[in-house]
């Protein structure tokens, strides 16, 4: 269930992921995540409007569509050399969204495609030193042991739909999670059980909420699930995101 918008102008929100929206000029910080060429050109437009961060990717049900990137090699290389292009810009701070995701992903052709995409970008970020921004999408799993086998230090599974043991396997290996404004059974015991040092909140919007101020619905949620006060929840994720997406690390 997608909690109702909350006005606020609390500008101490960190949206850890987002795309571009109106709610973003009404909060503290941001990454907006870009998820091909062209909304990687419009993220940093959006970052630069707002004085957020950002982040440039290839989503996986992105790059699967052979329609669009017949030629998947020459795709990947011309986001590569927009991410070359960007490395001394102070508000680029990741590779995302980038991932796996088995809900689109309808045949063998499109998972390898998707396969294949991810573990490039995983090697880019290497090179560059970058931390990435996951899309797992029910492949939380396989997504967290690519990450893991690749010696990945720093990745933010966002808008995480996975399980609590797959969770716990994250943060084992020093990932975080990204909470959006979603109430779900599962997403519970995750908030419950997972230290407050590796959340993080996240609106997706306008894909998911509608505006990054649907931020504060996610922090609304880890202070209800873990009986603290909403004041210390918003302080720790935009410190846990600050951390996260620092350039010196």
């Amino acid at each position: 269930m997608l909690l109702k918008q909350t006005p606020t102008t609390d500008l101490n929100l960190f949206d850890a992921h987002c795309h571009y929206n109106e709610g973003l000029a009404k909060i503290k910080n941001a990454t907006i995540s870009g998820y091909n060429y062209k909304t990687n050109l419009e993220a940093k437009k959006a970052a630069e409007k707002f004085n957020k961060y950002y982040s440039l990717g290839f989503a996986p049900q992105e790059l699967q569509r052979k329609e669009l990137y017949l030629n998947l090699e020459q795709e990947i290389e011309k986001i590569k050399k927009q991410i070359e292009q960007n490395i001394s810009e102070a508000k680029f701070v990741a590779i995302g969204e980038v991932g796996l995701d088995k809900h689109w992903a309808k045949t063998e052709e499109e998972s390898q495609r998707q396969k294949i995409g991810f573990e490039k970008f995983i090697k880019i970020s290497q090179e560059y030193n970058l931390p990435l921004v996951i899309h797992s999408r029910d492949a939380e799993e396989e997504c967290i042991e690519i990450l893991k086998n690749f010696k990945i230090k720093k990745a933010l599974l966002h808008c995480f739909g996975g399980n609590l043991k797959q969770a716990q396997q994250a943060v084992e290996a020093g990932f975080y999670i990204s909470i959006p404004p979603i109430k779900s059974k599962e997403r519970k015991k995750i908030i419950q059980k997972i230290p407050i040092e590796f959340l993080m909140i996240e609106s997706d919007a306008p894909y998911l909420a509608k505006s990054s101020i649907q931020t504060i619905n996610s922090a609304k949620m880890i202070s209800e699930y873990k009986a603290i006060e909403i004041e210390k929840v918003i302080e720790q994720t935009a410190a846990n995101a600050e951390k996260f997406f620092a350039k010196n690390f």
